[in-house]
């Protein structure tokens, strides 16, 4: 079919509450807009916030984010936000990087990251702005 010839896109959006500060209903009408076309056009989307309370996680925009990466939040209210009826199993997340991942295909199961440090990221963008040239 015509998705398996599509160019996949990516939007890494790593603290979404800087820019709900600016203009709330801007950003909460575009992400909302492209969450619900982002599939089905190849683009997949991350936005993350250490701030997932209602002015910066509208109801209206995480209703149409079904994949979820959660690593341990402040209270057992925004983990509740985040994945209902798991808020108990998240504020249990204690070592660095665990986190408990949920999509609509897919049972919440709880998962390690691994650590990656600054200078690993400085040198993969430095090794693909060379494979760009």
């Amino acid at each position: 079919g015509l998705a398996a010839h599509l160019e996949y896109t990516v939007l890494l959006v790593p603290e979404i509450a800087d820019l709900m500060m600016v203009d709330a209903k801007f950003y909460t009408d575009a992400f909302t807009k492209l969450a619900m076309k982002s599939k089905a056009a190849g683009i997949y989307m991350y936005l993350g916030t250490q701030r997932p309370s209602k002015d910066v996680l509208p109801d209206a925009l995480l209703a149409h984010i079904f994949g979820r990466l959660v690593f341990a939040t402040v209270n057992e209210a925004d983990a509740e936000r985040l994945l209902p009826g798991r808020s108990r199993e998240i504020m249990s997340l204690k070592k660095a990087g665990e986190l408990i991942y949920s999509d609509i295909d897919t049972p919440a199961v709880k998962l390690q990251a691994n650590y990656v440090s600054d200078e690993q990221v400085v040198r993969l963008i430095n090794k693909l702005k060379e494979d760009i040239k």
